[in-house]
């Protein structure tokens, strides 16, 4: 096996000190141009490349951001992912991602502290607030689409209440109703959950009776055409997420509904199953590149010493398609028999 290419090698063949390949492996400013151009060069030839862990134990730093979701399985949380590797390479951060709810979210935190991460990225955790508070005085913690985070960590997040209400709202613009708020039990303690039920049910006071429904099973197909049969032809549906906003349009479908007819439907977090042909759902953008660059730049600046947090809550922006339309406004509406 050949022998690790060492900094003392490509000093060698540079002509240069030893500490000065350090320093331009550090991107230190006060290497000049000619030494840089000189070190980069014999870098390329000897095709060293830097120890990272003796860099960090110098450093005290492992260059690592634990990231823990509740699923994988949510397009969303994918795409949270993705930019928050993004925002970490830039800075570079190597992102671990895992996904864990509960007891096994604790123990997969508690494995990321023992392993001394830089940092913590939790995305919608349903831990306690004390559990939470432990985590975030051991380690930067960044809590991401929360309503609520301890004094001790940050938090980013969009204003779900409202954006469940501006899908409701257009919804009602639409022609549609009555309207249903729908969501999945196992999520029933999230505080997304709770705040997006709170603005659909702001929408419709004092129009009709809420209608919340919490599907008991991860698919719920038999629920959902219940649903459907019991809410009838031209009625709209506020979804809890783009995913269960995708599911009830595959079964309305299936069933041949028309959206934007018999059918008006909202979703939330405006992932690539919105924008699937036929189906176009109108979904809430929260803004996922901008709270995977936040979270990185809030963890770098408390490593930098900040310790007062910060709770950053972006503003929803609805993204309208064909699934609220107001077509129903210019047809009359028939049910399944024909009936006008």
């Amino acid at each position: 096996m050949a022998a690790r290419v060492t900094q003392t090698d490509v000093a060698r063949m540079a002509g240069v000190s030893r500490q000065l390949v350090s320093l331009v492996v550090n991107d230190d400013p006060r290497v000049s141009p000619e030494s840089r151009k000189a070190v980069l060069d014999a870098i390329e030839r000897t095709g060293y490349r830097p120890n990272r862990m003796a860099r960090s134990l110098a450093m005290a730093r492992s260059g690592v951001i634990g990231v823990v979701v509740p699923d994988f399985q949510n397009a969303f949380f994918g795409e949270l992912i993705q930019h928050i590797r993004a925002a970490s390479e830039a800075e570079k951060l190597i992102p671990f991602a895992t996904a864990a709810e509960g007891q096994e979210a604790s123990a997969a935190i508690e494995r990321f502290v023992d392993f001394g991460v830089d940092g913590l990225i939790l995305v919608a955790p349903t831990l306690t607030q004390e559990q939470l508070d432990a985590y975030a005085k051991a380690t930067p913690t960044v809590i991401l689409t929360s309503s609520e985070a301890p004094e001790s960590a940050d938090l980013i997040r969009t204003d779900d209440q409202q954006g469940s209400l501006a899908c409701a709202q257009t919804l009602t613009a639409g022609g549609f109703a009555p309207l249903a708020f729908i969501g999945r039990k196992r999520f029933e303690n999230a505080s997304s959950l709770t705040a997006r039920a709170k603005g659909y049910r702001r929408a419709v006071e004092g129009m009709q009776e809420p209608i919340v429904v919490m599907l008991e099973g991860h698919e719920g197909d038999r629920e959902i055409e219940k649903i459907l049969d019991d809410l009838g032809p031209g009625s709209g549906i506020v979804a809890h997420d783009d995913a269960l906003a995708f599911t009830i349009v595959s079964i309305a479908l299936s069933r041949g509904m028309t959206l934007g007819h018999d059918l008006g439907i909202t979703g939330f977090d405006n992932t690539y199953l919105s924008q699937f042909p036929g189906a176009q759902i109108t979904s809430i953008d929260q803004g996922a590149g901008q709270m995977g660059q936040l979270a990185v730049t809030y963890i770098l600046e408390r490593q930098a010493g900040r310790s007062r947090a910060k709770q950053t809550v972006l503003p929803p922006r609805l993204m309208q398609r064909a699934s609220s339309s107001n077509i129903n406004k210019c047809e009359p509406r028939t049910d399944r028999a024909g009936n006008r």
